[in-house]
């Protein structure tokens, strides 16, 4: 067998290199089809199916407050914050941070611009990450007035501190405050809502206060084992009520209103309109794919005619049905290999392109080429050649051999 398909493999490639033209326009054709189409599918992977760079994408959620039905996730309030976390039983953990860019300074004077965040301790424990040295917040470094430290990332440390293994303890100054270093985040910590925010965490401090109308923090969550999104939900309503009769005289201000609305995360960052819009493009773009199929197939139509003496003879000498069947199919499979490897290369390009200059994009660092677009793009290539050959293809194995040699022989005479 492998004999045999190798034998067929150098025939095809015979063939294509005796008739260039003909495999360099279908090549071509086909590397513009699968290079759109790709390009648009790896945003859609990155941005939509692609899961969360976190250990159980699917417990993670956001938790903020909505003001009235069917409005959108507002921030929470101290007290809102507070309350959830002691409360829930349906969130294993619950935490909020802040961004802040600030001017940092280690030990040796070396000076570096910095964009961290202050944390709630259970910050870490939500996104599923462990410190690569040193140990991660507890409750009474998140007290007010509780001791100040901070976790440094990567890019920290071998800049800052030189790598050097015992930075553990040592000062790290944030805009004239010196804060002792307890942890080194791990290289793959990220925040995918805002990826550029990751050099440092300081714990929040946060003392919620009731007469603090202003709502600041989104929350991020890990729901408890077996728990759903649903069940969650149904808590955190109960936990609204129970938040107006703790806080009397918020609740008499106005300044809770409405309820908790938890969502899953991925859903926060995408957003329904975005998902929708990306879905539609990538039909857009597969209808396209379809018309450049239909082209290619008018082009093995062409070349089948030309080639039916060629079938028929080798039908005559005893070639099967499926054997010619076969042959022509590879050829298809061939050039649609080829035209999907150009047509990968080419969406590599136009992805950089759109990322370039297109809106911004969520989860934009995730916008790749990874083996779902790899596999995506060489299947659909060959998928495509193969589905444009198909019918001419089935059409000339089936079609009686000397009735085809005898078309070749009157078309070949000249009139007496």
């Amino acid at each position: 067998m492998i004999d045999s398909l190798i034998a067929s493999l150098r025939q095809t490639l015979g063939r294509m290199f005796g008739q260039r033209g003909f495999a360099v326009a279908v090549v071509l054709t086909l590397a513009l089809g699968v290079g759109a189409t790709s390009a648009i599918f790896s945003v859609v992977n990155g941005v939509i199916l692609k899961p969360l760079p976190y250990p159980e994408p699917e417990q993670v959620v956001r938790l903020g407050w909505q003001w009235s039905a069917g409005g959108g996730l507002s921030a929470l309030s101290g007290i809102k914050f507070e309350h959830a976390r002691e409360q829930s039983q349906s969130l294993s953990a619950l935490a909020v941070g802040y961004r802040q860019s600030t001017h940092l300074e280690g030990g040796d004077g070396r000076t570096l611009a910095g964009r961290g965040q202050r944390v709630s301790s259970d910050w870490l424990d939500v996104l599923g990450y462990s410190p690569t040295l040193g140990r991660d917040f507890d409750p009474a470094m998140d007290r007010p007035g509780g001791d100040r430290v901070v976790a440094i990332s990567q890019r920290l440390w071998a800049e800052l501190f030189a790598a050097d293994h015992a930075v553990i303890g040592q000062e790290l100054w944030l805009d004239g405050e010196a804060h002792r270093v307890i942890a080194v985040l791990p290289s793959d910590y990220q925040l995918v809502d805002a990826p550029d925010w990751t050099d440092f965490l300081v714990p929040m401090q946060l003392q919620a206060d009731p007469r603090d109308a202003s709502h600041n923090f989104l929350a991020v969550g890990r729901l408890a084992g077996g728990v759903g999104l649903e069940q969650a939900r149904a808590e955190l309503d109960a936990l609204a009520t129970s938040l107006a009769q703790r806080y009397p005289e918020a609740a008499q201000r106005g300044d809770l209103e409405g309820g908790y609305r938890l969502a899953d995360y991925r859903e926060v960052l995408i957003g329904s309109r975005l998902s929708r819009n990306l879905w539609l493009l990538m039909g857009a773009v597969g209808f396209v794919l379809l018309i450049v199929t239909s082209n290619i197939a008018s082009l093995f139509l062409s070349r089948m005619a030309r080639r039916r003496p060629e079938i028929a003879l080798r039908s005559a000498l005893g070639a099967g049905r499926g054997r010619l069947l076969i042959q022509l199919l590879n050829e298809s499979a061939v050039l649609g290999l080829i035209g999907g490897v150009l047509g990968l290369i080419l969406g590599i390009w136009l992805v950089g392109a759109l990322v370039a200059v297109g809106p911004d994009l969520p989860r934009a660092e995730a916008i790749g080429l990874d083996w779902r677009v790899l596999a995506f793009g060489l299947g659909i290539g060959v998928a495509s050649a193969l589905a444009a050959n198909l019918g001419a293809a089935w059409a000339a194995a089936r079609t009686p051999p000397f009735a085809s040699l005898r078309e070749a022989g009157h078309s070949g005479s000249s009139p007496t």
